[in-house]
């Protein structure tokens, strides 16, 4: 082969592991006579061509012929050491990982040799944390970060991985890996409106969606011929969170009590009915025909049934002129609209205030009870004892394991398994804690299967998917 012929070659190999066609370029690297080669960075590639094709022992052969040419190649040596991994020859791993270490102490592909060796030889999670913490405290990237986000889901340590979860999004923004933080977050809490907007986005650009705004222009001359499709996305929790809403509230109260004309206060006080209004559970309900009523039944009040109650009672108790003090509520046409001479004093804001805050707490309450009045006629609980003192408590609800108490070795009872207090909170509880799910575990993704041929649309209730057979799943 002359030289013009095997630099030939070498670019066809280089485009094709570029376009991650290994079995190609393996089958032009088995044209090459290596032991004739010198060039150390050709043979490293040749090393790396047969290893993603599974040949390790050729790779292996191909770098230990690179590593006679430049024994301090920490390159090489890395390649060694992952190939010893994958051959599980761990002891072998460990020597060229302490060469590695001698060789280029300060590198941190010291710590992905340590992690990979411990996570190969099956090493407990506390052991993986720590050289993934380790990776993460040397140079944060995003490959690494899911790594150590998606074992800290597999130890059950939630909130750190929520937090890594958020920091992966945070740094990066975009990706393969902020897709999947993002859709292991959603196993535990819903996403703020901004990771929404950015998993609505990556889905649209994996689906080859065009996403047109009602304020969007087209270029010039632009013309959409495709459909357009535009996903919908819950409201993010975050909107309603308490502390925004104090925030908003806050506002309003430092103009009304900065305002010098009527007009100032009026609108500021909208601004108040608006907040309120916009909080879903104190929002009016629509009244509906009643519908037929049918054999009865033991029946757990739904949260739509229960929110209707409350936004009731909560404009029932602001409606309540109690204190003499003056209601929040419109008054109907034709009533004499009372005139504010002057300016309010900050005594009748807070009071007004006040009365707003009692009335939400109060309906708030009565919901609750009317909840926890409802979980108590239809879940029941099982008790199981043996001789020994031990018991489990199980619910009727989803055939759920409430608590199994069982003696330490001085005799003393206790609760082993995670649950709540409250019967009630195991209706609906998006966890499932203690219940059997069903009609399927886990997610299904964006809702969607195919059987015969033909796709089903499922029920979703987990961001994009369905998550324990959906709203309505055997645990409920």
């Amino acid at each position: 082969m002359d030289k013009y012929e095997y630099n030939l070659k070498l670019d066809q190999m280089k485009s094709l592991v570029a376009e991650k066609d290994y079995q190609a370029a393996a089958a032009i690297a088995d044209t090459i006579n290596w032991r004739k080669i010198k060039n150390v960075t050709a043979l490293v590639r040749a090393g790396e061509i047969y290893e993603n094709v599974g040949r390790y022992d050729t790779s292996k052969e191909i770098l230990l012929m690179a590593y006679d040419r430049s024994p301090i190649g920490r390159t090489i040596i890395y390649r060694l050491a992952r190939l010893a991994i994958k051959t599980a020859n761990f002891d072998e791993a460990k020597e060229y990982y302490n060469e590695f270490v001698e060789i280029a102490p300060y590198d941190n592909l010291k710590y992905v040799l340590k992690y990979e060796i411990n996570k190969a030889q099956g090493a407990d999670y506390r052991t993986l944390i720590a050289n993934l913490e380790a990776i993460k405290e040397q140079e944060f990237s995003e490959e690494w970060g899911y790594e150590l986000a998606y074992t800290y889901h597999q130890a059950g340590m939630v909130e750190k991985c929520i937090e890594t979860c958020d920091e992966i999004v945070l740094y990066f923004g975009d990706g393969v890996y902020v897709e999947r933080a993002l859709e292991l977050k959603m196993l535990y809490q819903p996403l703020t409106k901004q990771q929404e907007a950015i998993y609505r986005q990556i889905r649209q650009q994996e689906e080859n969606i065009v996403e047109v705004s009602p304020g969007d222009e087209l270029e010039s001359g632009e013309i959409v011929n495709e459909k357009v499709k535009i996903p919908p996305v819950k409201v993010s929790a975050e909107r309603f969170n308490t502390q925004n809403l104090q925030e908003a509230l806050q506002k309003s109260m430092e103009q009304i009590i900065n305002a010098t004309e009527k007009e100032t206060v009026d609108h500021s006080m909208d601004t108040i009915k608006k907040l309120v209004e916009e909080i879903p559970y104190l929002q009016i309900p629509v009244e509906k025909e009643a519908e037929a009523a049918g054999e009865e039944t033991a029946h757990i009040a739904t949260d739509q049934e229960i929110d209707d109650s409350l936004k009731l009672n909560f404009q029932e108790l602001l409606n309540e002129e109690y204190d003499g003090q003056m209601s929040l509520l419109v008054p109907e046409q034709g009533e004499a609209e009372p005139q504010i001479t002057g300016q309010m004093t900050i005594e009748d804001v807070l009071a007004e205030w006040e009365k707003t805050r009692r009335a939400a707490a109060a309906a708030l309450q009565e919901a609750e009870q009317q909840k926890f009045e409802s979980a108590k006629g239809i879940i029941s609980y099982i008790t199981l004892t043996n001789k020994s003192g031990a018991y489990v408590t199980l619910s009727t609800l989803g055939a759920g394991i409430i608590s199994i108490c069982v003696p330490d070795k001085n005799g003393n009872l206790a609760d082993i398994v995670m649950g709540y207090e409250n019967p009630c909170d195991y209706i609906y509880d998006g966890p499932c804690s203690g219940k059997i799910p069903g009609r399927y575990a886990n997610r299904i993704a964006r809702g969607l299967f195919s059987l015969d041929g033909k796709e089903y649309k499922l029920a979703v209730n987990c961001g994009p998917n369905h998550l324990h057979g959906g709203p309505e799943g055997l645990q409920n």
